[in-house]
């Protein structure tokens, strides 16, 4: 069971067993359209899910990049200048709450 809000956050964003193979160009694809629509016609996306998986195949084999925040380890791979879309589309994501608890939290004061 995860503790807090920021190990739910890590599990989910990028989980510590990422199984690149599994990480479809499909559903890379098809994840970006739901939040952001136009960044999945973008010429650049096949290139930055390709070079994603390049990166984090490399800074996953490290210890140091398995205890970073989610954050940080965001910030590690997307130091990566060859991105053009996907810091658009990590960002997009990172501001997605992780549940519904601060608007129940005002109803609750309200007593609605």
């Amino acid at each position: 069971m995860l503790g807090s809000y920021g190990e739910y956050m890590d599990y989910m964003l990028l989980p510590k067993n990422l199984d690149l193979d599994a990480l479809k160009w499909a559903d890379f694809k098809k994840s970006v359209s739901l939040v952001h629509p136009d960044l999945s016609k973008h010429d650049k996306l096949f290139d930055d899910y390709n070079e994603f998986k390049r990166s984090y195949a490399a800074l996953a084999l490290t210890d140091k990049f398995q205890a970073l925040s989610i954050s940080q380890k965001w910030c590690q791979i997307l130091k990566n200048e060859n991105f053009e879309v996907l810091p658009i589309f990590v960002e997009k994501i990172m501001c997605l709450p992780g549940s519904n608890a601060f608007v129940e939290r005002i109803f609750s004061l309200l007593k609605i």
